[in-house]
């Protein structure tokens, strides 16, 4: 019995052992369908994280085109900004010289020659005036001298009339009377009559010529008047032309006034179009070598370099006999000594402004050597020397400051300066009027050490 019930556990346990393994054998066939399940699973989320950086990467492709779309079309909007202002800045300098070309075209007609003949005809007038005012005086004298004779006359007529009335009454008295004195007397009379017959004649002579002198003054007075009125009339027409001419001229100097104001601001907003794409472009700074290329162009240095190089090959050269040496090889011996010189300036900005080694070369950085390079070197000093041939040579020579400040941004910045830069570059000047030479050494060192000159925009 005790094999029996030994015999009923082993085959119970076998059973059981049977079932764990059948249970075993479900369990692990789960496993691996869950495994595999996991698998699928997962290779499912690596296609999905695949999908999501792919999806990412599109979008960030999709947003860096879209922001260079809208910078693209800002810079379009300001390039056609920029070019309506272009147009609008020559327009208004076409009209301005126009308005100039009107004004000197003005100014060139007969102006001298209208006040010269408004001075002559002034100068008329007056002599007319003057004429008249003594034909007047001749006038009122002639007419009183006129009237005198014609009383003295009249009282001479009427004297020789009373007299030939008393000879006829005293020769009628002798004949009845048969007086002998009394035609004595009659004779006596007849005598006198006689004398003053011709006295009477030459009066009524001298009293015609008298009112011929008289109308001939008022003849004259009459063509004098006549010629003043004219000559009046004729002046008011030259004074109104020369009036005109003036009026014409001051609206025609207005105009252009007008139009170079326009000029200037179409300029600032230009200048204002300019400064403001800034913002869509980009703003690099130069590189070492950029650097050492603006500064020798800058600060005219070519011509600088090559006297200097001519004068140190000269010297070295001095002893040997021009024959000795071919003008090619003079000219690549003296190509040389320039070219050293350029490397110097290079070697110098490299050796500042260069990244370090293994850094990118195209990215901006600042150092406190460079600003002490450019605050207390003495190789800048040196290039700002007014040696011949250099730029600043050439402005230490100019009187004009407006011209000096003109020149110097144009040199060192490729721009004029604005209104506010060149009033201050002539009141920095005025200042040190008495140091003048090294006050524009500074200035140009300002300019030289400038953001403006370091960054290409």
């Amino acid at each position: 019995s005790r094999a029996e019930n030994a015999s009923k556990q082993i085959d119970g346990l076998i059973k059981s052992i049977a079932e764990q393994k059948k249970t075993l054998e479900g369990l692990t066939t789960s496993i691996a369908d869950k495994n595999r399940s996991l698998a699928r699973m997962r290779a499912e989320r690596v296609g999905l994280t695949d999908m999501v950086a792919e999806a990412r990467g599109a979008l960030t492709f999709a947003q860096s085109a879209n922001r260079m779309r809208k910078t693209m079309l800002e810079g379009l909007a300001q390039r056609r900004e920029e070019l309506r202002l272009q147009r609008d800045y020559r327009e208004k300098i076409a009209a301005h010289n126009s308005a100039n070309d009107f004004v000197e075209a003005l100014r060139a007609k007969n102006n001298s020659e209208l006040q010269a003949r408004v001075d002559e005809l002034q100068e008329s007038v007056d002599g007319f005036t003057k004429q008249i005012d003594d034909l007047k005086i001749s006038d009122g004298e002639q007419a009183d001298l006129l009237k005198s004779k014609e009383v003295s006359l009249i009282k001479s007529q009427e004297a020789f009339d009373a007299l030939a009335e008393a000879i006829d009454k005293a020769r009628s008295a002798a004949e009845n009377l048969g007086d002998v004195q009394l035609d004595s007397t009659v004779r006596e009379l007849e005598r006198t009559k006689s004398a003053i017959e011709p006295q009477i004649t030459n009066a009524r002579q001298d009293l015609e010529t008298a009112k011929q002198s008289l109308a001939a003054i008022r003849t004259r007075l009459q063509e004098t008047t006549a010629k003043r009125e004219q000559a009046s009339s004729d002046l008011v027409e030259v004074k109104n032309k020369l009036e005109s001419f003036r009026r014409e001229l001051d609206e025609a100097v207005a105009n252009s006034n007008q139009a170079k104001a326009a000029v200037d601001d179409a300029l600032a907003d230009l200048r204002d179009s300019s400064e403001r794409r800034f913002a869509v472009r980009s703003l690099s700074a130069l590189s070492p070598e950029q650097l050492a290329g603006a500064t020798i162009a800058g600060l005219e240095l070519s011509d600088r370099f090559q006297n200097e190089a001519t004068a140190e090959w000269e010297n070295a050269n001095k002893d040997k006999k021009p024959d000795v040496i071919s003008a090619e090889e003079k000219k690549n011996q003296i190509d040389a000594l320039i070219q050293k010189r350029r490397d110097q300036v290079v070697s110098t900005y490299v050796s500042l402004f260069a990244a370090p080694g293994g850094a990118p070369q195209d990215v901006f950085s600042a150092t406190a050597d460079q600003a002490l390079f450019f605050a207390n070197d003495g190789r800048i000093q040196g290039w700002l020397s007014p040696s011949n041939g250099s730029l600043m040579k050439r402005l230490q020579e100019m009187k004009d400051a407006n011209v000096l400040a003109s020149e110097m941004y144009l040199a060192l910045l490729c721009r004029k300066p604005t209104e506010a830069e060149q009033a201050e570059v002539v009141a920095y000047l005025a200042d040190r009027e008495r140091e003048r030479p090294k006050a524009i050494r500074e200035v140009a060192w300002g300019l030289l050490s400038s953001l403006e000159f370091r960054f290409n925009h």
